[in-house]
């Protein structure tokens, strides 16, 4: 199988060997290879196209010693993702503590009634929203901070996590075959952490196509 998919990639022009973690055993060739990947014709400054193709089949061929595993690339985004929500806690926590401290200086009795609801639950309000906001930026800033102690990956990490969510944008269902009782699983991605989970993720979109054109043709078929 890999071999057919190998050759199958390589007359596409695209980095054959980068996909090699997805590919499931016993799996129909369309599940090998996302529909879109990088192409190494150059475009635009024909240098600089060439330095940039020539950089991503360094990182994302298997063959290369530039090559950057899925494996590694799945522990450094759980790392990030850590860094995210250990910066996000105290800065939801500051948001929130602030925005009550001020709130708590207004007057309850002054203010007024806004289409019959309590004040107090408008300041409830106010403070939760604030904690969210506090929650998100909390979550840009932990990127950044991880962004700049890990400046020799960033490279490499943002030219794999393109190449992932390439494979999930060209991977997933078909969202119009979604219904009540068949939600379309996982959107983005975001509950993979490993390739094994990759695999699982493929799985559930091709069983989601299966009973959503099913339900069409029983749909049709009335």
């Amino acid at each position: 199988m890999l071999a057919v998919c190998g050759k199958l990639a390589r007359s596409r022009g695209v980095i054959s060997a980068s996909y090699a973690p997805f590919v499931l055993k016993n799996t129909p060739i369309f599940l090998c290879f996302a529909k879109t990947a990088y192409s190494t014709k150059p475009q635009g400054n024909a240098s600089g196209s060439a330095n940039t193709s020539r950089k991503l089949n360094e990182i994302l061929n298997v063959n290369s010693s530039e090559y950057f595993d899925w494996a590694t690339f799945f522990k450094l985004r759980t790392q990030k993702r850590a860094a995210e929500i250990v910066v996000s806690v105290p800065a939801t926590f500051i948001s929130m503590t602030s925005s009550a401290a001020y709130l708590s200086t207004l007057s309850v009795a002054s203010l007024s009634v806004i289409n019959g609801v309590d004040p107090t639950f408008i300041l409830a309000g106010c403070v939760a929203v604030s904690g969210g906001l506090g929650y998100l930026f909390g979550r840009y800033l932990g990127g950044l901070f991880y962004n700049l102690f890990n400046r020799n990956i960033l490279n490499k990490l943002t030219i794999k996590e393109t190449d992932y969510f390439n494979h999930i944008k060209n991977n997933r269902s078909d969202p119009k075959l979604s219904s009540f009782r068949n939600p379309l699983p996982d959107f983005y991605g975001e509950k993979i952490s490993s390739t094994k989970d990759y695999r699982e993720w493929l799985k559930k979109q091709r069983l989601h196509e299966l009973k959503g054109r099913a339900s069409l043709l029983d749909i049709n078929n009335k």
